[in-house]
């Protein structure tokens, strides 16, 4: 069983844009956190996010929903 302490390996929903020019459409998907970053004096977090398909997206926190574990109520962290 995985260890579900702080936010790295959550499933987050978020919005990708895939395609380019005229075939760029974008959609809210579930992506899995993969590492957080602090930088700054302020300590500005950005997330690193793995689609189903394996791309790696920076988001900030503000850019993400987190979803729920589908096995439990919750909670999210």
């Amino acid at each position: 069983m995985r260890d579900r302490h702080g936010i790295v390996g959550r499933y987050v929903e978020t919005t990708i844009a895939r395609g380019d020019g005229d075939d760029r459409k974008e959609a809210v998907e579930a992506c899995e956190i993969v590492a957080c970053q602090a930088t700054g004096e302020n300590g500005c977090w950005w997330l690193l996010v793995a689609t189903h398909d394996g791309f790696l997206i920076e988001k900030g926190p503000a850019r993400v929903r987190l979803v729920p574990d589908q096995a439990t109520e919750g909670p999210y962290r």
